[in-house]
């Protein structure tokens, strides 16, 4: 997978912000994100969950 640090995006579930981490968790098959809302809190999610805008 290409990285997606330093991009915006939005979560399938309404969360928005800048990508600021990405990695493979110890035993999971699919690679996660760590998403820096404006508010300045961080969501986590599978990166299968992500719309990253261009």
């Amino acid at each position: 997978m290409k990285n997606l640090l330093g991009k915006i995006a939005t979560t399938i579930d309404g969360h928005y912000g800048v990508i600021i981490n990405q990695y493979k968790p110890t035993g999971r098959s699919e690679e996660s994100v760590h998403i820096q809302e404006q508010d300045g809190r961080i969501w986590f999610c599978p990166i299968s969950n992500v719309i990253v805008e261009e």
